[in-house]
């Protein structure tokens, strides 16, 4: 399948690792090129974001995908890449990296604002549901659940303090069930890496990679 990928390459003296970014639902590569595509890229990673199927330019339609499909996806994006990529997922890409890491350890893996590691009601998304909604609430909320116990990557997992989609104590619950512990980001609503904080966002995970090195 023909996916969008969109990179962003250091002027000099690349990192090993590269990073591959996930988005999330009504989202696209686009959404991580807007700020943290070149800002990682100015700190020394080569940054990639794909677009999932029936997202943006890449093939497919979005009305009956499951996660597993979204997971086949970054499996395919991270196996072309020169070297095992860090995962980094928004909500839905969140979910769907959290899946991935089941089968396919990374380097490390970054969870924003992400459908929380117990699921979500389909009640609550019921009145947000468009083509691509069925498949994925579905999947999200029983069909398709992570299994956090079979994850060994190191996960560092953020939350935003006014998100109203996955709130604080549901990014709290998921950082738990992958044995950490979640750190929030005051006055900074869902989509993390494109709020007026967004900078804060990527120097904490920046300096939480470098942690890990």
């Amino acid at each position: 399948m023909q996916l969008e990928l969109i990179t962003r390459q250091p002027a000099s003296n690349p990192r090993p690792t590269p990073l591959l970014f996930v988005h999330g639902a009504w989202h696209g590569a686009w959404c991580w090129a807007e700020y943290f595509l070149p800002y990682f890229a100015q700190h020394g990673y080569v940054s990639h974001a794909l677009s999932l199927r029936g997202h943006g330019t890449s093939e497919g339609n979005t009305r009956w995908n499951l996660i597993s499909d979204y997971v086949e996806d970054v499996k395919q994006v991270a196996q072309g890449l020169a070297a095992s990529p860090v995962i980094i997922g928004h909500s839905m890409g969140g979910f769907t990296a959290q899946k991935y890491l089941e089968t396919n350890p990374a380097p490390a893996a970054v969870l924003l604002a992400s459908i929380p590691s117990f699921g979500m009601l389909v009640k609550a998304y019921f009145a947000r549901m468009q083509d691509e909604s069925w498949g994925i609430v579905v999947s999200a909320s029983f069909l398709q659940l992570p299994h956090p116990q079979k994850v060994t990557t190191p996960m560092l997992v953020l939350g935003a303090e006014n998100d109203t989609i996955f709130p604080v104590n549901e990014v709290q619950a998921t950082a738990r069930a992958y044995r950490t512990t979640a750190e929030i980001f005051p006055n900074m609503a869902h989509d993390m890496m494109l709020e007026a904080g967004w900078q804060s966002v990527a120097d904490r995970i920046i300096a939480w990679l470098r942690e890990k090195n």
